[in-house]
């Protein structure tokens, strides 16, 4: 316990508030089963326990592992999946749910779609947040600090508006 406790604590505000979106997927998920079935839930409670397994490891003690992908790009993508399959299952039974709401399958459903909701959009901030600086717009040039004023660019070369002058040997023809 203590070492759950040790990895909590290293959680950033944002990767705290996605679990707390996977155990809203954990409860609705058991709140479902026992009135229905897990159906197409399944699916979005294995994604949460993944988000899970990705924090543990990310912050367990002596832990050194060589992600394939940016920690926040694997949650972001396992809260992704949870949430299409929460979706594909209240879409799949909206009528169901709409004659029952008061049941629990159908209240958990919501609690799950709820849940993945917050997932995904805790998940989605902290991949922003995790995003390199290089891919931000680039920086206004300092101002120069020598007392000398910049030069004016050169100005453009101006012609004449004069016609060229005429002829000098008289001829006027």
């Amino acid at each position: 316990m203590a070492q759950v406790q040790e990895v909590w604590n290293k959680l950033n505000p944002r990767e705290r508030f996605t679990t707390f979106g996977v155990g809203m997927v954990v409860v609705g998920f058991l709140l479902s089963v026992l009135d229905y079935s897990a159906g197409g839930t399944t699916l979005s409670l294995l994604a949460a326990l993944g988000v899970l397994v990705v924090f543990y490891i990310k912050y367990a003690p002596n832990s050194n592992v060589n992600w394939p992908a940016p920690v926040p790009t694997i949650v972001l993508g396992l809260s992704a999946v949870a949430l299409v399959a929460a979706a594909l299952e209240v879409l799949r039974w909206v009528s169901f749910i709409l004659n029952n709401l008061f049941g629990l399958w159908s209240f958990g459903t919501i609690i799950i779609l709820v849940g993945t909701i917050v997932m995904v959009w805790q998940s989605w901030l902290e991949y922003q947040a995790a995003q390199p600086a290089s891919s931000a717009a680039p920086a206004a040039p300092a101002a120069s600090t020598s007392t000398a004023a910049a030069a004016p660019p050169p100005a453009a070369p101006v012609t004449p508006d004069v016609a060229p002058p005429a002829d000098s040997s008289g001829d006027t023809t």
